[in-house]
């Protein structure tokens, strides 16, 4: 909010000044605007920032300031302006969009701590059957719990402009709630599957000292998760339990040391480490800094992986950058709208510069949408100004009815900008000329806009028009050879079981990740300016799918070299990796070149007697790998 008021104050004192001077306001308005466009490049949140600059510039511009006091009173009242809103948002009505998330959040993590102090009381082996019910019951309890906790997070995200940290790490929470309770499932099973745990008193101890610390642990998580000022530290809280634990410990003797044994204290361990990694992100929800955890830890907190501003300006600043092709557009297209109305002497001309503006997006489709959305909306909404205008003629009724659309109009902004552009045409021009009495305006905006409208369309296509047809093909690629990286890297770290080996390839997973939500942003931008019929889209929506499935088949058999080995096993592994890898660069290749790929036979590798788990992982990554190689065929 300090950026936009401050932003948009030294805009309008500058529009004010270049406005009387028709050739340098259009000099002026080239770079400015195309400046504010360029922000974008930092992210959405910093794009909104340069549009309201770039929108307030515009509106400045066509109404020049006779003097440089009046245009600096501009600028002093439009930081007053920003000042209140302030003081409205951050004191007296603070609005706190993230408050259900965060209570849903706490639900699912008091949920689990209910669940662990229950089955450390009377784990399930031993219970009756009106017991076991109720097991089941609280499973699917915590199951609800959880997936309403997504669905929340699907409500704060609707419409954001970028992402808060905030945001992220309440996600990651419910994230983590969901491999805790997968954890503490695999823990409870593993212990009640074993026919001879009656005769391993010190591993019964083992697991109900770590449900009860389990417990706690998430009761803390889950208060620090609803308090949202001066929480006491979850991370120390948790450190406490464990030594606690750790000094209590029962120590089993060598008839205990079972393969039970080992694997519950895996499991704990496991349990342990992302309690510590959410107790951290917990105790980061009120500061805003990233969570301090240990860095072998770090595989599922939020990375800041921002590169430094000069680094991302310098990479903008080529032809080849989006956001570079974005701002020149935008400001090229401002240029000529402003040259335009001056020309053309249009009345309230800034509407024409302002819808331009606000429809172009960086991509073609989008600015079809925005366009058609935009165009739509203000036709609608000034027939709804014409009808009120003919109906109501008392201020105070008008002055009531302003209140509502603007109350519907903002709204509506995050939900449906058609919407918004219907009920924002009445308001703007009620509260504006309610004391001029010039209702002539509402037909006068929608012959604006349409101009508006038609003149960032022309200038969408002629510049640099980039077309998702064109750009699918690259960025499916591109999530392709991320799924060649991640099993080559699963190939090489292989006999390293270490933390470092852990980091390494949650970082690899996180590559490939980011690569797939590239290709499926450009998907859907495709869909959405495609006239095919749907199915002929089915080969993109596939071919997605199961690079997506394929990574988690590649995770599952990176989690086996923590297996026993045998001889044969890691000559096994190597040899089908660089295969996969081989068949992902062939794919890669044949989608980027438009053409079908060449055939291969992905042969499996020969396994001994303790190759029963690998084996089981390496045919279901050949399983998704021939899906895949279906798709591109089929693409």
């Amino acid at each position: 909010m300090a950026a936009v008021a401050i932003g948009d104050a030294m805009a309008v004192v500058l529009g004010g000044l270049v406005g009387a001077h028709p050739w340098l306001s259009v000099v002026v308005a080239f770079f400015w605007v195309g400046a504010a466009s360029l922000a974008r490049a930092f992210g959405l949140i910093a794009g909104g920032i340069g549009s309201s600059i770039a929108v307030a510039f515009v509106i400045s511009l066509a109404a020049p300031s006779p003097t440089v006091g009046e245009a600096v009173s501009r600028g002093g009242y439009l930081l007053a302006g920003g000042a209140w809103a302030m003081v409205l948002g951050l004191l007296f009505w603070p609005i706190r969009p993230y408050r259900p998330l965060r209570r849903a959040g706490a639900v699912c993590y008091r949920a689990l701590a209910m669940y662990a102090e229950t089955v450390a009381r009377q784990p399930p082996k031993d219970q009756p059957d009106e017991r076991r019910i109720a097991d089941q019951q609280q499973r699917r309890a915590i199951r609800g719990a959880i997936e309403e906790a997504r669905a929340q997070v699907s409500v704060s995200r609707r419409g954001a402009q970028g992402e808060a940290r905030r945001g992220e790490e309440l996600l990651v929470l419910v994230q983590g709630a969901d491999i805790l309770f997968g954890y503490l499932i695999a823990l409870l099973e593993l212990v009640d599957a074993d026919a001879t745990a009656s005769q391993q008193p010190s591993t019964f101890a083992l697991v109900r000292s770590a449900l009860a610390r389990f417990a706690n642990a998430a009761q803390a998580i889950a208060t620090t998760i609803e308090t949202e000022k001066g929480a006491p530290s979850v991370v120390e809280y948790i450190t406490r339990l464990r030594e606690s634990a750790s000094a209590a410990a029962v120590r089993p003797g060598v008839a205990d040391v079972t393969w039970v044994a080992t694997h519950a204290a895996r499991l704990i361990e496991k349990l342990d480490s992302y309690l510590t990694v959410l107790g951290a992100t917990a105790d980061a929800l009120e500061s805003g800094r990233m969570p301090r955890i240990p860095p072998a830890l770090a595989v599922l907190t939020v990375v800041d992986d921002r590169p430094p501003p000069l680094e991302i300006l310098r990479a903008s600043l080529t032809l080849d950058s989006i956001a570079l092709r974005h701002a020149l557009r935008v400001a090229i297209v401002t240029a000529v709208a402003v040259a335009l109305t001056r020309l053309l002497a249009l009345h309230r001309g800034y509407w024409v510069t302002l819808t331009a503006i606000i429809i172009l997006q960086p991509y073609a489709g989008a600015t079809l949408i925005r366009a058609l959305q935009r165009v739509a909306g203000t036709v609608a909404g000034g027939v709804l100004t014409a009808g009120l205008v003919a109906l109501v003629h008392d201020p105070r009724a008008l002055l009531a009815i302003i209140f509502v659309l603007a109350t519907v109009c903002v709204a509506y902004l995050r939900v449906n900008y058609l919407l918004f552009s219907i009920f924002l045409t009445p308001t703007f021009v009620l509260l504006a000329e309610m004391s001029a009495g010039d209702w002539h305006l509402a037909q006068l905006r929608v012959v604006n806009t349409l101009i508006g409208g038609a003149l960032g369309l022309a200038w969408a296509w002629l510049l640099w028009p980039s077309p998702e047809r064109n750009r699918f093909p690259e960025l499916a690629a591109l999530a392709l050879r991320a799924a060649r990286d991640y099993v080559r890297l699963v190939g090489t770290m292989w006999t390293h079981t270490g933390d470092e080996a852990s980091v390494t390839l949650a970082a690899g997973r996180r590559e490939l990740s980011l690569a797939i939500a590239n290709g499926e942003a450009s998907f859907e931008r495709l869909v959405a300016e495609s006239t095919r019929d749907p199915a002929a889209l089915e080969p993109g929506t596939t071919l997605l799918a199961f690079i997506r499935r394929l990574s988690s088949a590649v995770t599952a058999l990176a989690s086996v070299r923590h297996a026993p080995e045998g001889p044969s096993l890691r000559a096994a592994v190597v040899q089908f990796t660089t295969q996969v890898a081989a068949e992902l660069e062939e794919l890669a290749s044949a989608v980027a070149a438009r053409r079908s790929p060449s055939t291969t036979a992905l042969e499996p590798p020969a396994l001994d007697a303790n190759g029963d788990r690998p084996r089981a992982q390496f045919e279901r990554v050949a399983r998704q790998l021939e899906v895949v190689r279906a798709a591109v065929v089929r693409l």
